[in-house]
This record gives C-alpha cells, sequence and structure tokens, in this order.
C-alpha cells in the first residue's frame, strides 16, 4: 500500500501524524514500512532520491503531535495519533545533469 503522509524527520526516526485507519494498525503491529523522499531542482539540474526503512510504532497521541514535534498536518485538522519509523535502513542517490551527461551517486 502506498500513501502519502506529512512527516517531520527527528533524529533517527521519521514522524508522521495520522488518524485511525490503516497506518496505525500497521504501527500496532509493527509492520515494517518505507518512506521515500524525491527532490529535483530544475535550476541546478541536479535531484536525490532518499528511502528510509524500519518498523511502525506508536509514538504518541495528538497532542504529541503538536507539543513534540515541528510537524504541522496539511490534512487532519486535530491527528490522533502520532507515528514513528525508527530507520533501520537509509539508502538514496544523488542525480545531476551538467551539460553533454548524465551522472548517478548512489549510496
Amino acid at each position: 500500500m502506498i500513501i502519502p503522509v506529512n512527516f517531520v524527520v527527528d533524529g533517527d526516526d521519521v514522524l508522521i501524524a495520522s488518524e485511525a485507519g490503516a497506518k496505525v494498525e500497521a504501527a500496532r503491529h509493527g509492520d515494517v514500512a518505507c518512506i521515500e523522499v524525491d527532490h529535483h531542482d530544475t535550476l541546478e539540474h541536479a535531484g536525490w532520491s532518499v528511502l528510509a526503512t524500519g518498523r511502525l510504532r506508536i509514538a504518541g497521541d495528538g497532542d504529541d503531535v503538536a507539543k513534540q514535534t515541528r510537524l504541522r498536518p496539511w490534512a487532519l485538522s486535530t491527528p490522533e495519533f502520532l507515528l514513528g519509523l525508527r530507520i533501520e535502513l537509509l539508502s538514496g542517490r544523488r542525480l545531476w545533469h551538467p551539460a553533454g551527461g548524465h551522472h548517478v551517486t548512489r549510496r
């Protein structure tokens, strides 16, 4: 299942605000999840893609979202849960397109 989320990175954790549903159930079971972030800068002709993998958990309730993070959910007025994904595996690559070529750096 692919679900867009609003998130912040806090140390080795990715924090996500959520209402009850599939993400919360996955967190209750400690399911493995991935967060992918892509960025492309058209002025620099460069970009990057990062994939963070780990197990989901419930990190707090809705009050924790406002009190303990910089997270400002754009889709929820009052999120019920704060979910955490401890980054266990991090991979990515940087891409840039200089004149006359294409280069990829993998990490």
